[in-house]
């Protein structure tokens, strides 16, 4: 049947209500995470835009080089089509980009904070950058003519409050695909590659989700560990020429996430570690600081986690000793938490094979044995980092196996006031329900299995009805015994003679 001859019903839109919320994480669309994606936010059903089929533009604008567009107002104005033409304004929509260009939080200050990783290693502060509203093109001046130093190897830039128009300067200033942006504000975990270029560099781009326990909540005892989701969303332009430049941006939300300065100083603060400064003085490969911000996603699932076991253990006993509901529900969600924690770990590791396999073509200009030992370099820092991600899943595990004995422990708890002196039932209503529900589980079980009994084309209406043929059955063999208990003594010897 041709698909013009059916008619189409139009699903109910679930998710409306949860899309409406903006505290509320979306669920992720991954066939819209990467540019290897050629409809960036269509779906089946969604009309093409007709404009754009006919357009007769060059689908890949000319770079801008900056040199006088402060003049004119700025190349960013139209970002992200002026960079990026098949990305129309409805897909822009879609993508909620629109929304995070005209709507976001003006009396929020936008700020930009730096940190510089020299030639030698060394990390220092570049200062910051505050994006006020109204003042765009003094901000994009400075984007544009700040003058980066020579021996620079790296720039991160942490992203804070981040505004519609430093949205729009990111994206022209670095030529950033706009699934960078789309993929970060729907929390979609995403890992690519673009543009590569053997001797000079290409451009990598990482949204990774993540679970960071909500510390204001959390008891020593565990009795109110709680735990949020978070994401870690960087662009790295790695380039030998002018330096690399990570793009770090941190989502506006009421609840706890990592802020921009505070990975700003953790960042810098890994720089001091005797361990990793061995490891930048003997690679020029800038993959390594992104590596630093992999890492702070495993402290914070493993700080997670620990403070999830011991509210699993700290529930266990409160199961053990009350048959509260609440706690029931409580262990039902957690349980439900848990399965999607595996498919976000699961995704933790193929970001981290995937920094490990993308090769760096910057690398390709350097002598052949430099190369060698920072390949070598990265699979072992690469393969420290799976090593600890296994050992996360295998807790998790762990962790889901007590969480079954707990429920177990939970359904199993008769709420009878001879165990639980505070509830109301009695001994004689578990036995009313106990007995009843023993019989009737027995009777289905052995109408299943009693094909072992009745022959292969027996139907199921007489499976069922076992109980009344095994009663005809007893009466049967009862009457045989009898029948053979009443012939006397001496006929029985004549037959056997």
């Amino acid at each position: 049947m041709s698909e013009s001859g059916l008619t189409r019903r139009h699903r109910p839109n679930y998710t409306k209500e949860l899309e409406e919320d903006k505290n509320r994480l979306p669920i992720p669309s991954h066939r819209h995470s990467a540019p290897s994606a050629p409809w960036p936010w269509i779906d089946i059903h969604d009309k093409i835009d007709a404009e754009q089929l006919e357009s007769e533009k060059p689908p890949v604008p000319e770079l801008c080089d900056h040199s006088n567009c402060g003049d004119i107002g700025g190349c960013w104005r139209g970002y992200p089509q002026s960079r990026f033409p098949n990305w129309t304004p409805s897909q822009i929509e879609r993508s909620k980009i629109s929304d995070a260009i005209s709507n976001y939080n003006k009396q929020a200050l936008c700020k930009i904070y730096h940190v510089d990783v020299n030639d030698h290693g060394f990390f220092t502060s570049a200062g910051l950058v505050e994006a006020e509203d109204n003042r765009e093109s003094d901000t994009w001046n400075i984007m544009i003519r700040r003058e980066r130093p020579k021996n620079l190897r790296v720039r991160a830039l942490f992203v804070e409050n981040m505004s519609g128009p430093v949205l729009q300067m990111l994206g022209a200033k670095y030529n950033i695909e706009p699934f960078f942006f789309s993929s970060s504000l729907n929390w979609i975990p995403s890992r690519y590659q673009e543009n590569p270029q053997a001797g000079k560099g290409d451009h990598i781009t990482i949204t990774l989700t993540f679970l960071k326990s909500m510390d204001a909540m959390y008891d020593s005892k565990g009795s109110q560990s709680s735990t949020s989701i978070n994401t870690i969303a960087s662009t790295e332009d790695r380039l030998t020429l002018k330096g690399s430049t990570i793009i770090s941006y941190h989502p506006t939300l009421e609840h706890p996430t990592t802020s921009a300065n505070y990975l700003r100083d953790r960042i810098r603060y890994a720089g001091q570690s005797v361990y990793w400064q061995s490891i930048f003085q003997k690679s020029q490969d800038p993959t390594f600081v992104l590596l630093t911000f992999v890492w702070h996603a495993l402290y914070a699932w493993d700080e997670a986690l620990e403070h999830l076991y011991n509210h699993i253990c700290w529930l266990e006993t409160k199961v053990i000793t009350t048959s509260d509901m609440v706690l029931t529900q409580e262990l039902h969600v957690i349980r439900a938490h848990h399965l999607h924690y595996s498919s976000l770990l699961e995704d933790f590791q193929k970001t981290v094979n995937f920094i490990k396999n993308t090769h760096y073509p910057g690398m390709d200009s350097l002598p052949k044995e430099e190369r060698k030992a920072s390949l070598a370099l990265l699979a072992r820092e690469c393969g420290n980092l799976l090593s600890e991600i296994d050992r996360l899943e295998k807790g998790r595990r762990m962790q889901d196996k007590r969480l079954k004995n707990v429920m177990n422990l939970a359904v199993f708890g008769m709420n009878i006031q001879e165990i639980a002196p505070q509830t109301l039932g009695t001994l004689s209503h578990y036995f009313e329900v106990a007995i009843p529900l023993t019989i009737v589980t027995i009777w289905v079980v052995v109408a299943f299995q009693s094909k072992y009994i009745y022959p292969g084309e027996t139907s199921l209406f007489r499976r069922f009805g076992w109980p009344v043929e095994l009663c005809l059955n007893l009466l049967r063999t009862g009457f045989g015994r009898k029948e053979n208990e009443e012939i006397p003594l001496s006929t029985a010897k004549r037959l056997r003679e």
